[in-house]
């Protein structure tokens, strides 16, 4: 049967593997489960995975930043356009 956590194997300095160490005894974890946490932790920063535990492909993150400057860029726009059209209504009041 195959192992759903295979080995993965790392060289880390001496400081580093200390602080993993005291990490895992404060948190009362593993240093195996500790590493994972923290790495887990820093994807979900990122994006790259879901609440659920779910991986999301990088595209969908980079979609969805996207996604969300458009949003900005068109609301910005919107905006410009309000105050152009009311500049635009001053203008003509001024010719009659």
């Amino acid at each position: 049967m195959k192992d759903p956590n295979p080995q993965f194997n790392v060289r880390l300095s001496e400081e580093l593997r200390a602080l993993i160490k005291e990490a895992a005894e404060k948190n009362n974890r593993s240093q195996t489960a500790e590493v994972s946490a923290r790495l887990r932790e820093s994807f979900m920063r990122e994006g790259a995975i879901k609440d659920g535990g779910t991986v999301q492909p990088r595209h969908d993150q980079e979609a969805r930043e996207l996604v969300a400057v458009m949003e900005l860029m068109t609301n910005q726009l919107d905006l410009m356009r309000k105050e152009l059209d009311a500049r635009l209504r001053g203008l003509k009041g001024d010719e009659v």
